[in-house]
C-alpha cells in the first residue's frame, strides 16, 4: 500500500519496508545557487535526448564525470542507452554542489558520475525504473526548481526475488505502472 509521507520545514526520513530509507531535506540548496546552477545548466550546451530504439526519452540529461574517474571513459548504462561522461569542471557550479552532497550524504565518491536530468515541461516524466544498474547504494536527488507546482515522486522498494520450488529464480512478472 501507498504510504505518504508529509515534508515539513525540516523535511522528512522514511524507512522502506524491504530496507534503505528516503530521506528527504527542505532547502538543501539556496535560491542564489539554485539561480546560479540553473543559469549554468542553460548555458553548457550539454543536455542530451536520448532514444529507447526509436522513441525519444521524455526527459533530457547529461552525465558528468568527477575528478576521481580519471580517464574520462566514464559511462552510465541503462535500456540499451550508454550515455558518455563529460568531466564535472565543465559546470563549476554542478561540481560544487557534487562536493557538498558527497561532504553532507557520507563523503564516499561518487562511482557512477552526476547524472543532471531535466524534465523540461510538465509532459516530460520517468516511469518505474531502479536506479541500481550499476551497484548504486546510494541515490542521490536534488530538485533545483519545478515549474508549475509541486510534481509528484513516487518510490517503491524493488520486489525480492521470485524463488520456483527448489530455489531456481522464476522469471520476473511484467508489472505496468502509469505513475510518474
Amino acid at each position: 500500500p501507498w504510504e505518504s509521507v508529509a515534508v515539513g520545514a525540516a523535511g522528512a526520513e522514511a524507512a522502506l519496508r524491504r530496507g534503505g530509507r528516503v530521506t528527504v531535506h527542505r532547502d538543501f540548496v539556496g535560491a542564489a545557487s539554485r539561480r546560479d546552477i540553473g543559469d549554468a545548466l542553460e548555458k553548457c550546451g550539454l543536455f542530451r535526448q536520448y532514444k529507447f530504439g526509436n522513441v525519444p526519452e521524455p526527459r533530457v540529461h547529461m552525465l558528468l564525470a568527477p575528478p576521481a574517474a580519471g580517464d574520462g571513459n566514464l559511462a552510465y548504462q541503462y535500456h540499451g542507452v550508454t550515455m558518455r561522461a563529460r568531466p564535472i569542471a565543465e559546470v563549476p557550479s554542478v561540481a560544487l554542489l557534487a562536493d557538498r552532497c558527497s561532504a553532507a550524504f557520507g563523503g564516499t565518491p561518487w562511482n557512477v558520475g552526476v547524472d543532471v536530468v531535466c524534465y523540461r515541461d510538465g509532459r516530460d516524466s520517468c516511469g518505474w525504473h531502479a536506479d541500481d544498474t550499476q551497484g548504486e547504494t546510494l541515490v542521490l536527488a536534488v530538485v533545483l526548481e519545478s515549474v508549475g507546482g509541486p510534481r509528484r515522486v513516487q518510490l517503491r522498494p524493488k520486489q525480492p526475488p521470485h524463488r520456483a520450488p527448489g530455489g531456481a529464480p522464476r522469471k520476473k512478472k511484467v508489472r505496468r505502472s502509469y505513475a510518474h
